[in-house]
């Protein structure tokens, strides 16, 4: 039996609201490959499973003692799918049939690459209500780039991901970073097409409810899990390359802020204090003529502290092991037209006991 060329993994959580209009695009735009459909649902307390049994895909609920997050999601879809490309979608995208045709035809005709995005529509909400669009979130030109990760709306090359273990299901956030990272070190390119990708459905970039949705998601943490696995690695000083440098300066600024007081404090000398916070007005002033707004520094030092909590966090915990990962334990229940399928079953008919590499 050949290999199937395609496999289709939605993830989400409560994605009511677009999950409909996602598996509806992804279902026509793979059409023509005969693809095997799968969304995996991180334990969503909406309406999102009920919208799913709508459609004719495969139905993957994950376990509440799972470790919930969009990287485990990604990796359960692809264990339990076999094809020789595997298409990722966030719950909250509707994907565009001409990029996904021409996206599976860049990956045949360059080896070497190992995964493929486009051009990405995004549309943002507060309250349910559109407040603002962007027509290509990603500044895309007219040629195809190389670029540092694909974001969670991707092709990818399943030899790729298996050479280097695929998404680590332990990694809260950042994941696509990683994997992009970790496929660069053996030789991979990661690609951009200049194609609409499709559109995003989601908060608007940048503001305060944007932030708390992801401060309250965990989806900050990532970023310092990621610098803490690489420490010693030679995936250390890009990661700090391709995070955001704002925050790493805000955090290192903080921390020079505490030595000057402690300092001043000993010394019972205020110059200490006195001589960082004249930088840090200067600082804030250079901001604020950059911008041409009073207010955003402010925003943006909100940003950063904010961040800073979580990411921290990420850093100073214990990474876990991903070859720990039983995908088994990670499910709690699969359907497929309406009926259950034994969790085992499932497994078996992919391969025998699969962990996460």
């Amino acid at each position: 039996m050949s290999e199937p060329l395609l496999a289709v993994v939605v993830i989400g959580r409560n994605e009511e609201a677009f999950l409909g209009g996602c598996l509806e695009a992804a279902l026509a735009a793979v059409a023509p490959f005969g693809s095997d459909v799968v969304f995996v649902d991180s334990r969503s307390t909406d309406r999102s499973v009920e919208i799913a049994r709508r459609f004719p895909v495969r139905i993957v609920e994950l376990s509440a003692s799972a470790s919930l997050c969009p990287a485990l999601g990604r990796l359960v879809g692809q264990r339990l799918t076999a094809s020789r490309f595997v298409l990722f979608l966030d719950g909250d995208t509707e994907v565009e049939a001409a990029w996904v045709r021409e996206g599976i035809e860049f990956l045949e005709a360059h080896p070497e690459v190992a995964g493929v995005s486009g051009r990405l529509r995004e549309v943002y909400y507060a309250d349910g209500r559109v407040v603002g669009d962007h027509p290509d979130c990603f500044g895309m030109g007219s040629t195809p780039r190389d670029v540092d990760e694909l974001a969670g709306n991707a092709i990818y090359r399943r030899t790729a991901l298996d050479a280097v273990g695929s998404f680590n299901p332990f990694l809260s956030s950042y994941e696509e970073m990683d994997l992009a990272e970790r496929l660069r070190q053996v030789g991979y390119r990661i690609v951009r097409l200049p194609i609409t990708l499709g559109t995003h459905h989601t908060g608007q970039r940048g503001t305060v409810m944007e932030l708390r949705r992801r401060y309250r998601d965990n989806l900050i943490r990532g970023y310092g899990q990621v610098l803490r696995r690489s420490i010693g690695t030679p995936m250390f000083w890009p990661h700090v390359r391709l995070m955001n440098g704002r925050h790493l300066q805000f955090q290192a600024v903080m921390l020079l802020g505490a030595l000057a007081g402690l300092v001043s404090l000993v010394t019972r000398d205020a110059r200490w204090i006195g001589v960082w916070g004249a930088v840090c007005g200067l600082i804030t002033l250079g901001f604020m003529l950059k911008g041409r707004s009073l207010t955003k520094p402010f925003l943006l030092y909100l940003e950063w502290a904010v961040w800073s909590v979580p990411m921290i966090r990420g850093l100073l915990e214990r990474p876990r092991d991903p070859k720990t990962l039983v995908i088994a334990d990670a499910i709690e229940r699969i359907e497929e037209g309406g009926q259950a399928i034994p969790i085992q079953r499932a497994i078996g008919g992919r391969g025998a006991v699969l962990h996460a590499r």
